[in-house]
């Protein structure tokens, strides 16, 4: 039995969305591991002016205001963080690829369990399990 007070935060890779990585969610879910996998803003095609997200338009013009840095998802990720360690969960982060320097740019000192405990509070990112491997979804090659 897991923890209930352990979660999991998945931090995708470039040009993905959270669905490749669900079958590891779901995997983790049933084992009581309190697992997420949130949508990257750079990664979001509703966020980039693509036109139809299903047949996307690369050459279209920029949206108004920009497209979406990646400190967007390092905040992103951070609100999560901040979530669950204000439950006092210990997490741990998971970068695949890209998601690597996401996951690390989120676990900023603040939110570090070990800095935590020297302050006498509960919770915070316990590691971070970089993901180098392509992720191939079931019935591909």
């Amino acid at each position: 039995m897991a923890s209930k007070s352990f979660a999991v935060v998945v931090c995708h890779g470039s040009y993905h969305t959270p669905a490749p990585y669900q079958a590891l969610v779901n995997a983790l879910s049933e084992k009581g591991i309190e697992t997420y996998c949130p949508q990257r803003p750079t990664c979001d095609l509703s966020q980039l002016n693509v036109g139809n997200p299903n047949n996307p338009d690369f050459d279209r013009k920029a949206p108004p205001g920009g497209y979406p840095l990646p400190a967007d998802d390092a905040a992103e990720i951070g609100l999560l963080l901040d979530k669950l360690i204000a439950k006092g969960k210990s997490v741990l982060l998971a970068g695949h690829s890209s998601g690597g320097w996401v996951a690390a740019e989120a676990a900023q000192n603040s939110r570090q369990a070990p800095v935590r405990a020297r302050e006498g509070t509960t919770g915070g990112v316990i590691g971070i399990f970089f993901i180098g491997a392509f992720i191939v979804p079931d019935g591909q090659s």
